[in-house]
Formats: structure tokens, C-alpha cells, sequence
């Protein structure tokens, strides 16, 4: 283990690293939640200010967590299946890093296919980097820039979604956009809801 985490032992090493993980993640996730909270919700912050900070900060208190906890966790796999097997390999370190997904359940429902997603496309480039590093794929000057292909293949269809099919977006990605883009936002609503239905009966 000494490779691994020098002269620490393996619960000392994952306490530490997490701790100093989630330093690391607070600035991190803080701009994360609040700027996107200031766009969407820029017309209800001055009447519910406490309600929204304090939902921004939670955000950020838990995805903060889950990305140490992600890391850490990492470390402890991977030392506990090198303490079973009695070996330290590429695919030990695979395995290892495997369960570590785990951590995905500490994030709320709602965002947990988005990290996969971008988990996913992460993993996949990682995959793709390392077989060519290994030569199993052909070298190629054409192939050094595909990811701009794919970030503009990418964004092709987000703007197709944003301008034809607008209902596949959630609420505040699409605040987020118009924001963006400068379209106006409809007169804020303060009607009662009881007498929005009357009326519309």
C-alpha cells in the first residue's frame, strides 16, 4: 500500500482524501448553483431570497460531497481489492474504480442521469485516449480534433430542440437558455390560483 498512500493506512488515507476532496469541491459546485439560481430565478429572489439561497447551498453541500465521496471511495475500492487479491494491476484498478458509482445515490433523483450522462461521455473519451496510447488505434491527424466534430454535432441538435421542440427541455434549462439568448420573460404571474381556475371555468 505504501505505492498507494505511502505510510497512511487505508482508512486514514480515505478520511483525509475526503476531507480534502470536498475543500476542493465546494468552490467548485458554489458558482454552479448560485449563478444558475440568480438567472432563473431572477424575478422571485427579491421576494423569496432565503428561500432560494438556502436550496443553492444545499445543492452545493450535497453535490460537493458526492463528488469527495466519488474520488475517495475510488482509493478505498481499489486498496480493498488489492489487499484481497494481493495485487496491483491495470484491471485491479479498473475494478477498483468501478463501485464507485455508488456515490451517485447521495445526488438528488433529478439530476442523477445527467451526471451519468456526462460520466458516460467522460468515460467513453478516457477509453478512446488510453487505446491509442496503447496503439490499438490508428493514429491519425484527422482524428486529433473529433471532439470538436462532436461538441458541434452536439450543439447542432440542442439548438434544433431550443428553436423547434422546445417542451423537451426542463424549466430551468430553458430559462437558462432565453437568458442566454435574450429572449423576454412573460409578465410575472401573482394571481391566486383558486381564482385562476374560476376564471378559467
Amino acid at each position: 500500500m505504501q505505492i498507494v498512500h505511502e505510510n497512511q493506512g487505508c482508512g486514514a488515507h480515505f478520511i483525509s482524501f475526503l476531507i480534502q476532496a470536498y475543500k476542493r469541491a465546494l468552490p467548485v459546485y458554489l458558482p454552479v448553483y448560485l449563478v444558475p439560481a440568480l438567472i432563473v430565478h431572477r424575478q422571485g429572489i427579491l421576494k423569496r431570497p432565503n428561500t432560494i439561497l438556502a436550496k443553492g447551498l444545499l445543492g452545493t453541500a450535497r453535490s460537493s460531497l458526492f463528488l469527495s465521496m466519488y474520488c475517495s471511495s475510488a482509493w478505498l475500492w481499489t486498496c480493498f481489492l488489492f489487499r484481497l487479491f494481493k495485487r496491483c494491476n491495470i484491471p485491479m484498478v479498473a475494478l477498483g474504480t468501478f463501485p464507485t458509482g455508488l456515490a451517485l445515490a447521495i445526488e438528488k433523483k433529478s439530476r442523477r442521469i445527467e451526471i451519468s450522462l456526462y460520466c458516460l461521455a467522460r468515460a467513453l473519451e478516457s477509453f478512446v485516449t488510453c487505446m491509442a496510447d496503447v496503439d490499438y488505434l490508428p493514429q491519425s491527424e484527422k482524428l486529433k480534433r473529433g471532439d470538436v466534430v462532436i461538441f458541434s454535432m452536439a450543439t447542432a441538435i440542442i439548438m434544433h430542440c431550443y428553436a423547434m421542440e422546445r417542451d423537451v427541455f426542463k424549466s430551468k434549462y430553458l430559462n437558462v437558455l432565453d437568458w442566454v439568448f435574450g429572449v423576454p420573460l412573460p409578465p410575472y404571474d401573482t394571481t391566486p390560483r383558486k381564482k385562476c381556475r374560476s376564471s378559467s371555468i
